[in-house]
């Protein structure tokens, strides 16, 4: 669950059932997306959160099973407003990447894992053959050779 507070938006975690209070985490202005994937390698899920143009990580440092998360990184959609975002393996190396689309036009781009929870941006404007605003993306194994396909959808 994410909420606008005094223009900074939280991201509630709730644990279990909700029994448990929640984990509130800091996510800037106007969160709008959430994914869950583990970044880092430690079988932790970690967090990542659309808002506005970037994509934010947030690495899950569990203590005694009561998780923390921590801003790893924050990633730009290229200056356009982030429309959707989706995790894949798409470099075929076993560790799940950031696929995001953007609302400028026809534009995509992927953060790749190196596996410790550190990324680095790989612009790839893997839409320019079409005309159309991506709206939503998904990132799957179509083939079953263990690469990540990107599919989306346009209006």
């Amino acid at each position: 669950m994410s909420q606008q507070t005094n223009g900074s938006g939280k991201l509630a975690v709730f644990l279990g059932a909700g029994a448990a209070p929640a984990v509130l985490i800091d996510t800037g202005p106007r969160p709008e997306k959430v994914r869950s994937l583990n970044l880092d390698g430690d079988a932790d899920l970690d967090l990542a959160v659309a808002s506005g143009n970037s994509v934010q990580l947030f690495t899950n440092n569990s203590v005694n099973g009561i998780p923390t998360f921590v801003a790893a990184q924050s990633f730009t959609g290229g200056g356009a407003k982030v429309e959707d975002f989706a995790i894949a393996d798409v470099d075929g190396d076993g560790v799940r990447d950031l696929v995001m689309v953007g609302v400028d036009g026809t534009s995509g781009w992927i953060a790749i894992n190196r596996g410790s929870g550190a990324l680095f941006e790989q612009f790839t404007s893997y839409f320019t053959y079409l005309s159309s605003d991506p709206r939503a993306v998904f990132a799957g194994d179509f083939y079953g050779d263990r690469v990540g396909n990107i599919s989306y959808l346009t209006t």
